[in-house]
C-alpha cells in the first residue's frame, strides 16, 4: 500500500468529504455501481483486503470456526480475532514489561489511528 502524509483534515472539511461520499453511494442502484465507484477509490490490493474482511465477517456471523475460515478466506487466526473484536487494536505492554491498566489504555487508545499488530515468530 503507498504511503500517505500524516496531515490531518479539521472536522469541518473531513465531515463534509464524507457526507459527499456517503452521498454518492445512496444514489448507487446496483452491486456492479458500487463496485466501479469503489475501484475508482481503491487499488486492487485494497479492493482485496475490503473483500477478505467481509467474508471473514460474513463466516463469523454464520458461525463457523477459525481454522474453516482461515481455509475459506486464506487468513491468518489473528486477523479474524482483529475482525471479530471490531477493529480494535490492543497496546502491546510497556518496554520494561509492565502491563498497562485498562484505564490508561483507555486513554492513551485512538480508535483512528489503528495498525495492524504483528506477531513474532517462535522457532
Amino acid at each position: 500500500m503507498s504511503k500517505t502524509s500524516k496531515k490531518y483534515f479539521d472536522e469541518g472539511f473531513k465531515n463534509e468529504i464524507w457526507k459527499k461520499f456517503v452521498a454518492n453511494f445512496k444514489s448507487l442502484n446496483s452491486q456492479k455501481e458500487v463496485l466501479s465507484v469503489l475501484a475508482i477509490f481503491l487499488t486492487p490490493y485494497e479492493l482485496n483486503i475490503l473483500e477478505k474482511r467481509l467474508a471473514v465477517l460474513n463466516l463469523l456471523r454464520k458461525g463457523l470456526t477459525y481454522n474453516k475460515i482461515c481455509e475459506i478466506a486464506d487468513v491468518h487466526r489473528s486477523t479474524i480475532s482483529f475482525i471479530k473484536k471490531g477493529f480494535i487494536k490492543t497496546k502491546k505492554p510497556k518496554r520494561n514489561n509492565e502491563r498497562i491498566s485498562k484505564i490508561e489504555f483507555k486513554k492513551e487508545a485512538r480508535p483512528r489511528f489503528r495498525r495492524y499488530r504483528y506477531l513474532r515468530r517462535v522457532s
